[in-house]
């Protein structure tokens, strides 16, 4: 299996990227001149084309500090081919041995990611690693004074007794780590906690793309702090009873159950813990001079006394920041004072996905790599037949079955889904639809729907850089409050033909032609008509429109006007442009309402478009050929994947695929 190889040339990798020194009988990898110093902060690598660049660098280097590595030939492009054939290459295997770098993450399977309980992390090889996660957190607890031990007896009356659980994970950075959770199931509402009272507000996806797209307009730094124990830091009035042994040794203390902890901060599990730090959160960014937007108060905003707009996001215990980076960096070290925080540094990842981003061009691309090795370690895929160009065959639609699968199939159904609508969401719009399908039969699924998640998920390991794309068309410098942004949104449907059968919504909403929301997503009603259910999908898109001009507005900033919302439906146009209905229009006309009031108001034109440019066509039904490729670059922008699938037809891969389907779908069984 590729898969296989893959982690066998990833371990391999791992082994070799210390520099092998002449001691060790390997000799200096290629033809790199090594410096003197063994100092790696004094020492320095020049990697120059060619040896006669070489000879010459070499004739003007210190050769104490300096060392030279001619790179000799064309090096394979690392981005569009597996590990195990990037390793096979001599020059890119010596510059990785020179270097001293690692390749990949700090895992080589991705269950390795999985979270384990206390006994499981403890009987795995890396037990030392987990022993010292669990005392980092022991400590925490101490330095944050979260507990003191007392006797069963001294715990007041009243006072709730938790039990608890570990929750360990390693980190795809190899780092691992602990936590202590109260079962907080175990409270009473009225007594411990109020029901009405608890739930902590987590940030719009949409005002996460926003975040992306203006700091790419500004060319701004975007930065990212970890609060470490967050949950911490807040008074509570609980009493948590742990396990010791979880804890520390065992030994330390009687296991008679005689004691407690009674806890004097707010801790994890506990069911008002998040609210109760997103507040503390929320005041700690008050006192450093940030307000927090009135149309997401998950989003934070202040204006610089030179001028310049700086920008906070907080998800749960990550905070993003995102301004001009001398402002930035200072935000961050006042910060500081009053959290404890891990300095993350530069956004690489985000939300468990891996961010990639080019200033020069100006774009930022999201993708999820470890998500995607999950596939590849869980699923026991064939080694040939992955020319999976579409993420299902054009025109397809998944039905009722009366075929069944067996529990274990089940579960690969139910696992695979469950990782698809994460990755859709926020690294591959491609998939939508063929996700927003097969979400509606992970119940009970058939091998018709097993044998579809199994193509589409072929279809992501086939084209593995793409991801969703940031690339605003327009420049802002950062202070102008004047300028106005422009927010567009394009709506399409598919009408549900069949008896009983509801309708699909799909749009998608733009700030500077960059994506900052994508929907697929099944009618909540039956429509009786293919304008009724454009209209529909227009009402959606113009909601998210307002949503994203409302959290411009909220920082200061101005909306071109009026927002452009495109429909490939000249019915759903008329009548949002026309202050007329007949009697066959009465039943929409609340939705009809709202677009026109929109209209007179200044806010939203409604214009037609053909379904040629309706990019939101592939979130309402399978599309192939060039139709595909192209609504994907109006997300996605160009990659290698679709970079020459623009020619009208079929392309020869796709011919492929749907000849060969059958033959290769599915998991091995």
């Amino acid at each position: 299996m590729l898969a296989s190889r893959a982690r066998a040339a990833a371990k391999a990798a791992r082994e070799a990227v210390v520099r092998k020194g002449a001691l060790e009988g390997g000799g200096l990898p290629g033809k790199l001149a090594d410096c003197n110093t063994k100092d790696p902060a004094r020492s320095e690598i020049y990697i120059v084309e060619g040896d006669s660049a070489g000879g010459n660098a070499k004739q003007g280097r210190d050769r104490e500090t300096q060392a030279i590595f001619p790179l000799r030939g064309k090096p394979m492009n690392s981005e569009k081919y597996r590990l195990d054939k990037v390793l096979s290459n001599e020059e890119l295997s010596d510059l990785v041995k020179a270097v001293g770098a690692g390749i990949g993450g700090g895992f080589t399977n991705a269950q390795e990611l999985r979270p384990m309980k206390y006994n499981e992390a403890m009987s795995m090889p890396d037990a030392d690693k987990w022993a010292e996660a669990v005392e980092e957190e022991y400590k925490r607890m101490l330095d944050n004074k979260v507990w003191t031990v007392v006797d069963r007896s001294e715990v007041p009356k009243g006072a709730k007794v938790l039990s608890s659980t570990w929750a360990m994970k390693k980190k795809s950075n190899g780092k691992h780590r602990a936590r202590i959770y109260a079962r907080g199931f175990e409270q009473i509402d009225g007594q411990h906690y109020d029901e009405n009272d608890k739930a902590a507000p987590v940030v719009n996806e949409m005002t996460i793309r926003m975040f992306v797209v203006l700091i790419i307009m500004a060319n701004w730094c975007a930065q990212i702090i970890d609060v470490k124990g967050p949950f911490c830091s807040v008074p509570s009035n609980l009493s948590i009873r742990c396990a010791w042994k979880c804890l520390r040794d065992s030994r330390s203390i009687s296991q008679s159950g005689l004691c407690c902890y009674l806890v004097k901060q707010s801790t994890d599990g506990t069911k008002q813990a998040a609210l109760q730090f997103w507040r503390y959160l929320v005041s700690g960014l008050k006192e450093k001079g940030y307000k927090k937007s009135m149309a997401d108060v998950c989003l934070y905003y202040q204006w610089t006394a030179a001028g310049y707009l700086t920008m906070a996001i907080s998800w749960v215990d990550d905070c993003l920041l995102g301004g001009p980076k001398s402002t930035v960096l200072e935000v961050k070290e006042r910060t500081m004072e009053k959290f404890d925080v891990d300095d993350q540094g530069e956004m690489e990842e985000h939300i468990g996905c891996k961010v990639k981003r080019n200033q020069q061009e100006g774009w930022m691309r999201f993708t999820q790599p470890v998500l995607m090795q999950s596939f590849e370690d869980e699923f026991d895929f064939p080694a040939t037949g992955r020319n999976k160009v579409l993420p299902a065959p054009a025109g397809s639609q998944l039905r009722k079955s009366e075929d069944t699968v067996s529990e274990e199939d089940h579960a690969t159904c139910r696992t695979g889904v469950g990782k698809l609508l994460h990755m859709m969401k926020w690294s591959r719009p491609d998939c939508l639809n063929r996700t927003r399908e097969l979400s509606k039969f992970v119940q009970h699924p058939a091998i018709e729907h097993l044998k579809a998640m199994c193509d589409l998920v072929l279809h992501t390991l086939n084209t593995p850089n793409r991801g969703t794309t940031f690339k605003p068309e327009r420049k802002w410098d950062g202070r102008d409050k004047h300028f106005k942004f422009r927010v567009g949104g394009k709506s399409d449907s598919d009408f549900n033909k069949e008896e009983g059968e509801k309708s699909v919504s799909g749009w998608s909403v733009f700030l500077e032609k960059a994506a900052v929301a994508m929907k697929s997503r099944m009618q909540q009603s039956i429509s009786v008509s293919v304008t009724e259910a454009e209209t529909q999908s227009a009402v959606e898109c113009a909601q998210d429109m307002l949503f994203v001009m409302h959290v411009l507005q909220s920082m200061g900033l101005e909306v071109e006007m009026p927002m452009i919302l495109e429909v490939d439906n000249k019915g759903t146009v008329d009548l949002a442009n026309n202050w007329s209905s007949a009697g066959r229009t009465r039943h929409i006309c609340t939705k009809i309402a709202f677009l026109r009031e929109l209209k007179e108001e200044g806010i939203l034109l409604v214009k037609w478009t053909s379904n040629v440019n309706m990019s939101s066509d592939v979130f309402t039904k399978n599309v192939g050929g060039s139709d595909f490729h192209r609504h994907v670059k109006a997300h996605c922008w160009e990659d290698e994947h679709n970079r020459d699938n623009t020619t009208k037809g079929k392309c020869a891969d796709e011919e492929t695929e749907s000849t060969a389907s059958d033959a290769t779908s599915g998991v091995d069984t």
